[in-house]
């Protein structure tokens, strides 16, 4: 199976556009289920993100604590443009260990969903905090 991004393009100039993006992945997961999942996800997470072979680097996890969903952990990694998305998709797809891994996953969440952000040239890009709190923001806008 191999995901094809280049359908995603938009008319904004490129020159706006960095060249590295991010992938949003949210999962909402059974409240009574949400201590293993952090567990587990964790050790499975930080694998993939120490695995030179997946070109995605790990932003950060959170867990969602005001909103309609508190239930909601989000996951925010870093990859270099579509074509590493595709590389990385491809790994994660022959990656037994993965495979095995989002089926025990799926007796815990609800509903996942992921999306693409493209930051613009002008914008900080988002780096990982620690040890600076543990309350972060997250806001998209329109611009259509």
């Amino acid at each position: 199976m191999r995901m094809n991004c280049k359908v995603m393009q938009h008319r904004v100039p490129y020159t706006l556009i960095e060249r590295t993006s991010l992938l949003s992945s949210v999962h909402n997961v059974k409240p009574e289920c949400l201590e293993e999942y952090i567990k587990e996800t964790g050790e499975n997470l930080l694998r993939v993100h120490e695995n030179k072979d997946h070109l995605m680097e790990l932003v950060g996890s959170w867990t969602t604590l005001i909103g309609s969903n508190t239930d909601q952990v989000t996951h925010l990694w870093r990859f270099p443009g579509y074509d590493g998305l595709n590389q990385c998709v491809t790994t994660l797809l022959e990656d037994k260990e993965w495979q095995r891994f989002r089926k025990s996953q799926g007796s815990k969440v609800i509903s996942r969903s992921s999306q693409i952000l493209l930051s613009f040239t002008y914008w900080p890009a988002p780096e990982k905090k620690p040890n600076q709190g543990r309350i972060f923001e997250m806001r998209s806008y329109d611009l259509t």
